[in-house]
């Protein structure tokens, strides 16, 4: 081979060895973007997630209380109709209860 071909295959070599370190440069850049952009797009999508979630917790929540509170308040009005009742009953119960007493006192 002639000079000049050594050359230009030395030349062509070193040619190479640029463009695959200029390949391999490129590519760990766009590798080390490609993860960054992942990582903040997982942190905004956990986020969001947790505000979602967070949300709807609070909607249970005063679901929750709204129902208790229905719940106390239909208790309450159950209650007051049987102390009605038995108000009702409870003359009933004393007359036949004195009756009683004084038929056995007979």
């Amino acid at each position: 081979m002639s000079k000049e071909a050594i050359s230009r295959v030395r030349q062509a070599e070193l040619e190479a060895a640029r463009i695959r370190d200029e390949a391999e440069t490129n590519a760990r850049k766009a590798v080390e973007e490609n993860q960054r952009t992942c990582e903040e797009e997982a942190a905004m999508q956990t986020e969001a997630t947790a505000r979602e979630l967070k949300a709807r917790l609070e909607n249970v929540r005063q679901k929750t209380e709204a129902l208790v509170e229905r719940s106390r308040s239909e208790a309450g009005e159950d209650g007051a109709a049987l102390e009605a009742e038995a108000d009702g009953k409870m003359q009933e119960a004393v007359r036949v209860i004195v009756w009683e007493m004084f038929d056995s006192c007979q």
